[in-house]
């Protein structure tokens, strides 16, 4: 066909290359079309480590203490707290980093070191330490909450003895003696800062207006050794807070044992203590629908007290029918709204093991989750941010050498099809959402530390991710850190911001590390942490350009074909039409063409875009309409000479119809005019679908090259990301070249006075 057309020739060579590539997009891409590389490869994930001295203790897991629980300007830190069951307590200030080159410890620029047994309080604390919380700052009556810095309090388990301490103005607040070893130790997640919530110092008056008394707020722990169990109530409202007379402690910040039973439980105690639901001034907002102290009882229910020590009444707790206790840590909802207000409370019955969903206003069992292994155990603490998901382990003893533990999300009805699992060999050592982040980070008991997204759509297991910074094998102490500006959790923190924490007892180290690091992306082209290689880089967001390339071509020739069709077949049907039957309709169809060829070309795409939504669809729409006049006038004026033949009156003579005319004798005549401008709106389509989605108006749920170039510029890589920026522009010119030259091809074959020049 283009025998003596090196042009043309060349230009068929060049179609049929890029036609390949879109067929085969899905088979020679080297990632999936939506692919993203793993944050391993997108960040660069610093961790910072500080040595603990002396090494070789029995550390616990980090204490988080934030200075500025819920505050959003980022204008206090986190204290960092390591404390060894010798006595050690080890506490480093970290700051926020967002905005510096320095680490945590850098700018945080304060820590402190001591023995309990050389505090300054009576009696002498003596080790061994059993367990350490901190206490967040709250809100005084008039508004302040305190320094941004030395701010917070500490409260311990020493043998037998539990101690409320300030160690910034080295004064105890509060002691008490137990009559029991502990086992079971903890505090509510409001004074730990594990609640979206800021505790308020409130006042009550006898008369708005007047001076009143200073209320709160009240922070609880409590200690079991499984058949005694006692709950403290300790008075804490920041570091540089005076007292007022008439305080709920005469000697305020102080505290008192708020309740003291003889209960046999079957797991810890849980004290739920929300300030963001109603409380009753009468009882000193100690009484109503936000607080509550549960205790798991063995015979199979759970009893419930005001946090004033008074009984509420009873829960009986059933799994799959059958009587159920609690087998592990009671989990909470972290948001303090009254409709979210949920706990999870992991059970087990002579035949199933589950979670059930506790509504701490009603005080009901509203959903359950139950599988027939009672063999199993719950690992973790099963807590969600709004009630909507939370994520359980449970460790199967049996299954493998050395057990499998079986991570599940249950939704808010605690059911979800499919369901998310993910399997992990042995037993693991800890996990936590993180909900910015949309990951639940797992530390399995292989070591290490790997992700898994809480977005999925399919019935298949999750595929666990592995994380940037991996810790020592050693490492088994782990803890989510916050926002070093000074909170735990929130509504406005981002995932920049965000840390974790590992504590390596053998040589002494502790270690903070970002969840989600400095993105580092575009990637130019070269092999990356995940072992992934991308040879021709990615872009902002991590798709690898080379996979992009590939399926780019596809919506090229969708448009371009398309449109081509559209508008050269339409264009030759009216020519045909017009230059045949000639006289009215001739008149009326030149006219109309003469309309359309007035008609702006982006105007219309603005207007369809913004009735229907910009899409390739309505590019191929815009196209064809206005590309078709100028095609039905080149075919009118050839059909205009050809109806003059010979051999079009010869079959006029022998009967033919006006229709075999125009279909059977003269169309087959214009057609290689129709082939020829067809490869030449092909190229044109293609060049102005890039042009459009280079503006932002084309359809952004495709891969295309127009919108592969108008990222480059919107992320400001075109100066930068060559890999980025010369791909898809190459694309454009060969494929937009290749049809150009298989329309001169054409038009050498048409024309043959062109092949003698």
């Amino acid at each position: 066909m283009f025998r003596g057309s090196r042009l043309g020739l060349a230009g068929l060579v060049i179609v049929l290359v890029f036609a390949a590539i879109a067929i085969l997009a899905p088979f020679i891409s080297p990632y999936p079309r939506n692919f993203e590389a793993p944050d391993s490869d997108r960040f660069t994930i610093s961790d910072y480590t500080r040595q603990l001295i002396p090494p070789g203790l029995n550390y616990s897991a980090p204490v988080m203490g934030p200075t500025t629980p819920l505050s959003s300007d980022r204008q206090g830190g986190m204290w960092l707290i390591n404390y060894a069951r010798e006595g050690y307590v080890f506490m480093d200030f970290l700051g926020g980093t967002l905005e510096t080159n320095k680490t945590p410890f850098q700018a945080g620029n304060l820590s402190m070191q001591f023995h309990v047994s050389d505090l300054p309080i009576t009696p002498q604390p003596t080790a061994p330490v059993e367990a350490l919380y901190y206490i967040v700052p709250a809100k005084d009556s008039s508004g302040s909450s305190g320094a941004r810095r030395e701010n917070g309090a500490i409260a311990f388990f020493a043998q037998r003895d539990f101690y409320v301490y300030d160690p910034f103005s080295r004064s105890p607040i509060f002691w008490s003696r137990l009559g029991f070893d502990p086992v079971w130790m903890g505090e509510d997640p409001a004074s730990a800062g594990d609640l979206i919530l800021l505790p308020v110092q409130r006042t009550i008056a006898p008369f708005p207006g007047l001076p009143g008394r200073d209320i709160g707020p009240y922070r609880y722990f409590f200690a079991s050794d499984g058949t005694h169990t006692v709950v403290f109530e300790t008075v804490y409202v920041h570091a540089n807070a005076t007292v007022k007379p008439g305080a709920a402690y005469p000697s305020a910040p102080g505290g008192r044992a708020v309740l003291y039973v003889n209960e046999t439980l079957s797991a810890p105690p849980f004290v739920y203590y929300n300030q963001d639901v109603p409380l009753n001034a009468s009882d000193d907002f100690r009484t109503g629908p936000g607080q509550a102290i549960l205790l798991p009882l063995t015979n199979g229910t759970l009893e419930v007290h005001n946090v004033t020590g008074a009984l509420r009444g009873w829960v009986p707790l059933t799994l799959g029918g059958g009587t159920a206790t609690v087998d592990g840590t009671i989990g909470f909802t972290r948001s303090t709204s009254l409709d979210t207000m949920k706990l999870y409370l992991p059970l087990r019955s002579a035949s199933r093991v589950g979670v059930v969903v506790l509504d701490l206003f009603s005080m009901t069992i509203v959903h359950e989750f139950s599988l027939p292994n009672p063999t199993w155990e719950a690992i973790g603490i099963p807590t969600s941010y709004r009630a909507k998901a939370t994520y359980l382990g449970l460790f199967d003893p049996s299954a493998g050498p050395g057990g499998t533990t079986h991570m599940i999300r249950l939704n808010e009805t605690a059911g979800e099809t499919p369901q998310f699992r993910t399997d992990f060999p042995g037993r693991v050592r800890w996990f936590f959402e993180v909900e910015e982040r949309s990951k639940v980070f797992v530390f399995p008991a292989g070591g290490g530390i790997v992700m898994l997204s809480t977005t999925f759509s399919s019935a298949a297991q999750v595929q666990p991710e592995a994380f940037g910074v991996q810790p020592p094998s050693s490492a088994v102490l782990f803890r989510y850190a916050g926002a070093l500006g000074g909170t735990l959790y929130g509504t406005a923190l981002i995932p920049q911001e965000l840390y974790g924490a590992w504590t390596d007892a053998s040589p002494g180290e502790t270690t903070v590390f970002q969840l989600l690091g400095t993105i580092r992306t575009p990637l130019p082209p070269g092999t990356y942490p995940s072992g992934h290689e991308y040879l021709l880089g990615t872009d902002f967001r991590g798709a690898d350009i080379l996979t992009q390339l590939f399926y780019g071509a596809q919506v090229a020739f969708i448009v371009g074909g398309l449109a081509a069709v559209f508008a050269v077949g339409l264009g030759t049907l009216v020519g045909l039409l017009a230059g045949y039957f000639g006289k009215i309709v001739d008149t009326l169809l030149m006219r109309t063409t003469d309309i359309f060829l007035v008609l702006p070309f982006l105007p219309i795409v603005l207007i369809l875009a913004a009735i229907l939504r910009p899409s390739i669809w309505v590019i191929i729409l815009v196209l064809g309409i206005v590309g078709w006049p100028g095609i039905a006038r080149i075919i009118r004026a050839q059909v205009l000479t050809l109806k003059e033949r010979p051999f079009v009156d010869a079959a006029r003579v022998s009967g033919a119809s006006d229709l075999r005319l125009i279909f059977y004798e003269i169309a087959p005549n214009v057609l290689p005019f129709s082939f020829l401008y067809m490869s030449l709106t092909v190229a044109g389509a293609i060049i102005t679908e890039a042009a459009l989605s280079f503006l932002g108006l084309g359809d952004v749920t495709v891969i295309s090259w127009g919108g592969m170039l108008s990222q480059v510029l919107t992320f400001g890589g075109a100066l930068t990301a060559w890999w980025w920026l010369l791909p898809p522009g190459l694309a454009i010119t060969l494929l937009s070249l290749g049809f150009y030259l298989l329309g001169r091809g054409f038009d050498e074959v048409i024309n043959p006075r062109l092949r003698r020049r």
